[in-house]
């Protein structure tokens, strides 16, 4: 970022310009004894750093902790700060209010990631994280539930664990009702609608 703006400063361009810095995925580093991204949708893969300076708008050292899609919303929020119309196929939102230290009501509350295990064959997975819990969904495997309050780094799985019941139908449900509304295909019919609503394994 640094970097970038020294290059604005010696342009003459530094309050004219934004600036957005992220990146594609995380890399698990040794976490869960793994190295790459792997085809895990933990925390150390999905949750990727995001840092955008709007200068006059956007305040110094503000921290956000909106769910935001990095590159679902970007491509809405640049045209929108552009003053360009939004074409109806983009699935992400501007993240302008943010930016201006707005959180709309109608704000997601959960984000959700899929992988379909390109680099290491078909291996699809479909994830919802809210602030407090994580589903993830694997088709082929058994499923994970973990509890971000009291498991941050998720090394309890608690698919099965009591009284998990009712968190676990409401996020399968949410997820669900997500992947609908994005043309997921892996909700195209209805054959997984089972296993994923009630944990049916083929």
């Amino acid at each position: 970022m640094d970097d970038a703006v020294g290059l604005l400063l010696d342009a003459g361009e530094e309050d004219n310009t934004v600036v957005v810095y992220t990146s594609d995925h995380g890399d698990m580093c040794g976490g869960h004894g793994m190295m790459d991204k792997h085809y895990v949708l933990y925390d150390d893969v999905v949750r990727v750093p995001l840092a955008i300076r709007w200068p006059g708008v956007a305040k110094h050292g503000t921290v956000c902790g909106a769910f935001v899609y990095n590159h679902l919303d970007l491509p809405p929020t640049l045209l929108d700060l552009l003053g360009l119309p939004l074409p109806p196929h983009l699935h992400g939102r501007s993240m302008r209010p943010l930016l201006e230290g707005e959180v709309p009501d109608d704000w997601r509350s959960f984000a959700v990631s899929t992988s379909n295990g390109q680099q290491f064959g078909l291996f699809a997975q479909r994830m919802i994280r809210t602030a407090d819990w994580k589903y993830i969904w694997n088709p082929t495997d058994t499923d994970e539930l973990y509890d971000l309050q009291n498991d941050p780094h998720e090394r309890e799985n608690r698919i099965a664990g009591p009284g998990c019941g009712k968190i676990l139908s409401a996020l399968r449900r949410e997820l669900l009702g997500e992947l609908r509304r994005t043309g997921d295909g892996l909700v195209a019919g209805h054959w997984l609608e089972g296993q994923l609503l009630r944990g049916e394994k083929l």
